[in-house]
Parts: structure tokens; C-alpha cells; sequence
């Protein structure tokens, strides 16, 4: 607190003082690890990327909001997030690192648009119970068990 702001408050000055603005553009290293009472979040659109481990183990998570700010998706984003059914990655992500969403084990379906342009192979690595993968074709070789392409960027898995 800066000393003029103190010597306010010794004064018994009454004056509102407004907390700084802060704009969080990513999520820190692991910030919310083994978080396991949290259940859903929604970031804010000031997000840009999604810090490495940060839900890693939020084994509780079943719902998250990924805003179009985000552009990166780090390595071990949400791996082991057992809870979580399903992922529409926004429009706005071109990146997706390595094991980013493994060990999801409860992740049914997934949505990957065209922005992404690297998606490493193991970001999905451990999701046994994926059933269905909307994402651009190229990217059909990262599912091992497809069963049946229905349409040139959806792919059901077996």
C-alpha cells in the first residue's frame, strides 16, 4: 500500500478507495492442483492461455467454460479430470500440448475446431470412454479407435 493511501486511512479520511483493475491472462503453473471439490468454472475472457497443470487432478470437474480468448491450452491443462463428459474447445485455440486433457477417463465427446494447428499426439492420451470427436480430419490419426468417419470432421470412436 503506498504511504500516501496510508496516511489517508490515519487521517480517518472517508474517501471510497478502489482496488486496482487486475486482468489475469492465463492461469497459473498447477493453480488449481487436486482441486477436488471444484465442480464447475467459468474463466474469465481475459484468459489467453491456460497454464500448465492447472486443473491437473480436479477430479470433481465437471463442467468448464473455455471463453474465446483462449489461444493455448498447455501441457497437463486438465489431465486426470475424471469428471469431466465432454469439451468444446472454442474457435479461438491453435494449441493444445502434450496429455492436455489425459487420463480424462469420463470425457464421452469432443469438440476441436479448425483454428487448432498443433494438437499433440498424446493430449487425449488415457480417454477411454471417448465416444465421439468432432475436429478437422488431420487430426484422426490421434484417436486410436475410430470406428467410423460419419462426415469429413466428425469421427465416432469404438
Amino acid at each position: 500500500m503506498s504511504n500516501e493511501r496510508n496516511q489517508k486511512r490515519m487521517r480517518g479520511n472517508n474517501e471510497e478507495e478502489k482496488a486496482p483493475e487486475v486482468t489475469l491472462i492465463e492461469t497459473g503453473f498447477r493453480s488449481w492442483k487436486n482441486c477436488v471439490d471444484l465442480t464447475s468454472i467459468v474463466l474469465s475472457t481475459n484468459i489467453i492461455r491456460i497454464g500448465a497443470g492447472a486443473f491437473w487432478g480436479c477430479t470433481g470437474l465437471t463442467s468448464i467454460v473455455i471463453p474465446d480468448s483462449v489461444t493455448s491450452i498447455e501441457w497437463s491443462a486438465f489431465e486426470r479430470c475424471t469428471g469431466l463428459t465432454s469439451i468444446i474447445i472454442p474457435d479461438s485455440v491453435i494449441s493444445i500440448e502434450q496429455s492436455a486433457f489425459a487420463g480424462c477417463t469420463g470425457l464421452i465427446s469432443v469438440v476441436i475446431p479448425e483454428s487448432v494447428i498443433d494438437m499433440d499426439e498424446n493430449a487425449f492420451e488415457d480417454c477411454n470412454q471417448l465416444e465421439q470427436v468432432i475436429a478437422p480430419a488431420r487430426f484422426h490419426h490421434l484417436f486410436r479407435r475410430i470406428a467410423s468417419v460419419t462426415e469429413p470432421t466428425q469421427f465416432l470412436l469404438k
